[in-house]
């Protein structure tokens, strides 16, 4: 439950602030061309970025998840002396 709550924070938090950035305005009937490069950024390049962090997140955990069984050897032999 905290992961999606933390996630659903942040799923708002940033394309919100990549709008900001490139001067989107809520509640304008037309926006310029900038704040339309930010829409097309937040909807197209903002998940690729998203999605290839995670997947480097993944790589980097695998690599420690492999080395769980050693650590948890060496905890074992540390407990037992």
């Amino acid at each position: 439950m905290f992961c999606i709550q933390v996630g659903s924070g942040f799923g708002s938090f940033i394309p919100a602030e990549v709008l900001k950035a490139f001067g989107f305005q809520s509640g304008a009937t037309s926006q310029s061309t900038n704040a339309m490069n930010g829409i097309s950024f937040s909807f197209l390049w903002l998940p690729i970025i998203i999605y290839i962090f995670s997947v480097l997140l993944m790589i980097v955990y695998r690599k420690w998840e492999m080395h769980e069984p050693v650590v948890i050897a060496d905890l074992e032999k540390r407990h037992t002396v």
